[in-house]
Parts: structure tokens; sequence; C-alpha cells
């Protein structure tokens, strides 16, 4: 037996740990690699990067859905919102408050979430 079958639960709370941390770290980076760039820049940088990560860890599914001609106008609405909008005010917010302030906000991100919700 692999030691990854017998113990998921340590792997998952290591990957959710190791997740908090980076994006702990983020909002610093953020905060002193973005000056002087604009938000979009250190927006597309941010994902970039998140992106080139995920595209060396990932596992290709056998077979996967194909995407319906109904489901292109949603996929574009979240696109735009998800990948262009949040992304670009997170940076400009980021650059724009105090480390200590970003990071209670970011924080407090999922509580708001829920309560919106």
């Amino acid at each position: 037996m692999s030691n990854e079958s017998t113990h998921p639960a340590l792997k998952g709370g290591l990957l959710a740990l190791l997740a908090a941390a980076l994006f702990g770290l983020s909002t610093p980076v953020v905060q002193s690699l973005g000056k002087g760039v604009g938000s979009f820049t250190t927006a597309a940088l941010l994902y970039a990067g998140a992106a080139s990560v995920a595209w060396v860890l990932r596992r290709p599914a056998a077979k996967e859905a194909g995407i319906q001609k109904n489901d292109w106008p949603r996929l574009f609405a979240m696109a735009g919102t998800g990948a262009v909008i949040g992304p670009v005010a997170l940076a400009w917010g980021l650059q724009h408050t105090s480390g200590s302030s970003a990071s209670l906000m970011l924080t407090l991100e999922a509580v708001f979430t829920a309560v919106l919700a």
C-alpha cells in the first residue's frame, strides 16, 4: 500500500496548510512587487504564476465532458468576472491599502461571502 492511500486526510491537511501559507504570502508579495506596475499587469502576473504551477502539477482526466453551445455565455461571464475583474480589483486593492488591513480583509473574505450568500 502506498502512503498516499493510507493517509489521505494527512495529505489533504498538509496541502491545505501549504495553500493557506501561500495565500498569506501573496498579500505582501503583491504589495511589494506591484509597486509602480498597474493593476492589470499585477493581476496578470499573479494568475500567470498560479496557472504555471497548476499546469506543472495537473493530472489530466481520462475523459472530460464537452462544452455545450448554451454553456458559452455563462462560461464567458464567469471568466470575465472571476478571471479579469476579480484579480484586477484584488491587485488594485492590495496596492492601495496597508498590509495589515489587506490581510484582515482577505481573512474575512469567506465570512463576508457566507453572509452575502
